[in-house]
């Protein structure tokens, strides 16, 4: 290893030569190890070749650690999916509008940002209301 450099005494056109120079430095070491990374990657593909892929176990889910005397559930029958039983979820009606931005909300969910910046100005959540 060279020998210690006081950085704090240099002058700033030594400090720049000395940054030219750690990076030529930096850039031959990168090399040299992407080069030697290289190599054993040359050396291992051929082993890759020959063997077969192993894949790893699939690990068991985890038992809850609480033990109970009761006996578990049955597991429920499933049922196909008709028209009778899908229930869509409509669209929610807008209650709250923006009149600057035209920007809206549901009144589901958090309160958007908008609508916070008015109610510290002291504004009603009233005034914004879509009738």
């Amino acid at each position: 290893m060279p020998a210690k450099i006081k950085i704090k005494s240099l002058s700033l056109d030594e400090l720049l030569v000395l940054k030219v120079e750690l990076e030529a430095e930096i850039a031959k070491a990168a090399a040299r190890e992407v080069a030697r990374l290289e190599e054993q990657v040359a050396q291992l593909r051929p082993l890759a070749a020959t063997r077969p892929v192993v894949r790893p176990a699939v690990k068991p889910t985890a038992t809850p650690s609480v033990k109970s005397s009761a006996k578990p559930a049955a597991p429920r029958k499933a049922r196909a999916a008709t028209k009778s039983t899908v229930r869509r979820r409509r669209k929610a009606d807008i209650k709250f509008r923006d009149p600057k931005t035209g920007a809206t909300w549901t009144g589901r969910g958090r309160t958007p940002i908008w609508l916070r910046e008015h109610e510290a100005a002291g504004k009603k959540r009233a005034t914004f209301a879509v009738a």
